[in-house]
């Protein structure tokens, strides 16, 4: 079979159409540099089908031609991105949280509740000296109305900050279901466009965002699957598969109202992230916060019991039996305080433990020991829970602040990695841009040479 002599205007059509689609791809690339989720193209350029085989010389090439445009991406560190994604968001949302709570617990700066039973103590001890002294008592009472006024305020605080990673958590869910959602939606579309020959690229963009924000929210994890879908999991539960998505409903805790409960809608089991913030604002809320809170009710019915057993057993001024008025009332750290009667007045301080002997301080000397004493509900001294408990949780800040900046430099690298292969490279670019215009510069000239060609062809014809 002979050439067509218009064969060389089909490769230089070819050519033209290859050059074309390779600079829009880098146009392409250029207008999205500074998008972090966006994932450098190539345009994959292969030799077009041949247009003729010439007897004894075998076949000439028919051009070139685009086969695709691929998305540069290394999946193995996409995996990795996802799972680093759920360990961090899960760290720094209980780094954050832990934080909070060792400023709300802090002892170290003379206002806490150490120093209001310190100086409860002090009052106490004065008033062993002069127990019939009206504005010593009167001391007493005011300043046990600041320690159970501190106790309450903590409780507050450590309620609200309750609340605040219940709302955390509400959040992370909520936007986890859209999240799902939206994978579901981009499943369908990325295996369509497949399934007709395309490469939904900024699709499967857009999917892998989504499925880190997954990661992020509540460690889930995910396989693609063999017709360009993906089915994504959070601890053992669906969450995505192929075109549907799972959902986590919120609703009032039955066992604790004043917080949320979270559970799959499909099953009703309990929902159970896998990490993520999440899991780091649920551990907050249900351990730490919660453990603290227990703390402190442990704390108030301590010196509920202890207080008012001395008070039970001692003398008020002069008073011929024990007792009378309570010192404090209250079940808990919310509702510890001190006893209305005993508020309005103070003569009905248990200051003595011998009614017979004018001058008695005994028991107020015994009410200021308390502080030096195990107590038997705490198992050690006042101060000495709080001093244990606040380190604790000063301890529990450490170890996640930690693990953030561990986890934070992970993703930095994982980062980097997915820069050198994913990010658009603006020098490379323009490189590419110089080459594509040289080519086409080339073929023109190409085209110029088989008009002149052609010319002198039909000038010799038709002379």
């Amino acid at each position: 079979m002979d050439l067509s002599s218009f064969a060389g205007y089909s490769i230089a059509n070819q050519l033209f159409n290859t050059v074309q689609v390779q600079m829009d791809v880098a146009g392409n690339n250029i207008s999205n540099a500074s998008n972090p989720a966006y994932s450098q193209q190539a345009a994959v350029v292969q030799p077009a089908p041949p247009l003729a085989d010439v007897s004894g010389v075998g076949e000439v090439g028919g051009g070139s031609e685009v086969a695709s445009i691929q998305r540069q991406r290394d999946t193995y560190v996409d995996a990795q991105r996802v799972a680093t994604q759920g360990q961090l968001g899960e760290s720094s949302t209980l780094a954050q949280g832990l934080n909070q709570l060792q400023g709300v617990l802090n002892e170290s700066n003379g206002q806490g509740i150490s120093n209001t039973l310190n100086q409860l103590t002090s009052a106490f001890a004065s008033l062993a000296a002069q127990p019939s002294d009206p504005s010593l008592r009167a001391g007493v009472v005011d300043a046990a109305s600041t320690a159970a006024g501190a106790i309450n305020q903590e409780y507050s605080s450590l309620a609200s900050l309750r609340q605040q990673a219940d709302q955390q958590a509400s959040q992370a869910v909520g936007q986890m279901n859209s999240t799902a959602q939206s994978v579901a939606a981009l499943n369908v579309q990325i295996a369509n466009a497949q399934a007709a020959g395309q490469q939904p690229n900024d699709l499967m963009d857009q999917r892998q965002a989504d499925l880190e924000t997954l990661g992020t929210l509540a460690g889930a994890d995910s396989t693609t699957m063999a017709n360009g879908m993906v089915s994504v999991n959070v601890n053992g539960h669906w969450l995505v598969d192929q075109g549907t998505s799972a959902s986590v409903s919120t609703a009032q805790d039955p066992l604790n109202p004043a917080v949320s409960s979270f559970t799959w809608a499909d099953n009703g089991q309990a929902f159970s992230p896998a990490g993520g913030e999440a899991q780091g604002a649920l551990t907050l809320r249900d351990q730490d916060v919660a453990g603290a809170m227990g703390n402190l009710n442990t704390l108030a019915a301590s010196l509920v019991a202890d207080y008012n057993g001395l008070q039970s057993t001692g003398y008020a001024l002069g008073a011929a039996t024990p007792g009378g008025s309570a010192f404090f009332t209250g079940t808990g750290a919310s509702t510890i305080a001190v006893d209305p009667a005993l508020a309005a007045n103070p003569s009905a301080l248990a200051a003595a433990q011998n009614p017979s002997a004018p001058g008695d301080g005994t028991n107020a000397t015994a009410f200021a020991a308390l502080a030096d004493k195990a107590s038997a509900g705490l198992g050690t001294t006042y101060t000495g829970a709080l001093s244990t408990w606040t380190s604790e949780v000063g301890a529990s800040a450490a170890l996640a602040t930690q693990q953030q900046t561990t986890q934070q430099s992970s993703m930095t690298q994982l980062n980097n990695l997915t820069s050198s292969v994913s990010g658009v490279d603006l020098n490379e670019q323009a490189i590419s841009l110089s080459e594509y215009q040289q080519a086409y510069e080339a073929g023109a000239h190409y085209v110029g040479t088989l008009d002149q060609m052609m010319q002198s062809l039909i000038s010799e014809i038709t002379g």
